[in-house]
């Protein structure tokens, strides 16, 4: 994962899809695991940029 020149949020997007993705979780636990590993690495319900309509 590509770290330097990128922002913060999408740093955190590539690191919560590889969790997802080495656990195979099917749809509805990973909707789940992604809001959880957003709020605890960054303290916001959604990613950054994106409002909760996105």
């Amino acid at each position: 994962m590509r770290v330097h020149d990128r922002p913060f949020g999408a740093v955190v997007a590539d690191a919560i899809e590889g969790v997802l993705a080495c656990n195979d979780l099917d749809a509805c636990a990973a909707s789940t695991a992604r809001d959880a590993l957003w709020r605890a690495a960054t303290g916001a319900d959604v990613p950054f940029g994106m409002d909760a309509a996105a």
